[in-house]
């Protein structure tokens, strides 16, 4: 285990049990607000990240702040307990730029179902190329 990683795991096995209840009692309210937002078929739409992937030799600071904003993205749909699909809908500089797309919980199919569809209109529009082509 990489030693960043080690040290997260060491923070997170120090959380006292009324912080892990509150955290527990606000992700239970942003799911219950979530639901209700999205409860009649809408549909949120939000970048996959926050930025294009990082240079392989980035310095470890600038890792761990790209770890955090992108946490603040990623975390929306597992928080709220939504499904969530990701389609790479351009490109900057040769990298993917993914768009995310997510539904009340229970709506999976109705969201693959829509992601096919934008897929589909994506490609018949001539972008983005398609993973691998």
């Amino acid at each position: 285990m990489a030693e960043q990683t080690a040290q997260r795991m060491r923070t997170a096995s120090r959380v006292e049990a009324a912080m892990a209840r509150s955290a527990r009692s606000l992700r239970e309210a942003f799911r219950a607000r979530m639901q209700r937002l999205l409860g009649a078929g809408a549909v949120v739409v939000f970048p996959t990240s926050p930025c294009v992937a990082p240079p392989r030799d980035a310095a470890p600071a600038s890792l761990d702040e790209l770890r955090r904003q992108t946490q603040r993205v990623t975390a929306i749909a597992g928080l709220a307990g939504l499904p969530e699909v990701s389609l790479p809908v351009a490109r900057i500089a040769g990298l993917p730029v993914g768009l995310s797309l997510a539904a009340a919980a229970g709506r999976d199919r109705a969201l693959l179902e829509l992601a096919e569809r934008l897929w589909r209109d994506l490609a018949d529009a001539g972008g983005p190329e398609r993973p691998g082509g």
